[in-house]
């Protein structure tokens, strides 16, 4: 027999269940997700965050040591040529001369590593501080989602 143009009941309910499946994974997809789903998604950018803030601020910790560091180097030999020109009220003696040249080529070597290392530990703090005021606003955003899901929870 040939089929006179009727669609058999089986083909009509597949295609209902397809568009029930379609329709539903549309709704789910634009439904706006959960605070609890936010905060899932939320957990591994502010670990990320939180390790990167971290990094930052025992970076800045080393360098800044490497820069008082520095600063004593600078001071103890500024101290040591001072010394050795108040051994003798008419200058460095002689048999000082060439330790005292050792002494000042150290101290200006020290000098000039001295503005760029500040300027490095100075630039090191702003990129710091961006990295924890990024950090903190993210985390300020899990808060605010925390307490929202608590309201829910206690609401009835």
């Amino acid at each position: 027999m040939i089929d006179t143009g009727r669609v058999p009941h089986a083909r009509i309910l597949l295609a209902a269940a397809v568009i029930v499946v379609v329709a539903a994974a549309l709704f789910i997809r634009l439904r706006p997700p959960s605070a609890r789903q936010l905060l899932f998604e939320m957990r591994p950018t502010l670990d990320l965050m939180r390790d990167s803030a971290e990094a930052c601020r025992d970076a800045l910790e080393r360098e800044q040591s490497a820069f008082v560091a520095l600063g004593d180097r600078v001071d103890t030999l500024r101290a040591r040529a001072t010394a050795l020109e108040a051994l003798h009220p008419d200058g460095v003696p002689a048999d000082s001369y060439r330790v005292y040249l050792d002494v000042v080529d150290s101290f200006n070597a020290a000098v000039q590593g001295w503005e760029p290392a500040a300027s490095s530990v100075a630039a090191r703090r702003a990129a710091c501080s961006e990295v924890v005021e990024r950090q903190n606003g993210w985390t300020d955003s899990a808060r605010a989602l925390t307490r929202r899901i608590e309201a829910q929870e206690r609401a009835p």
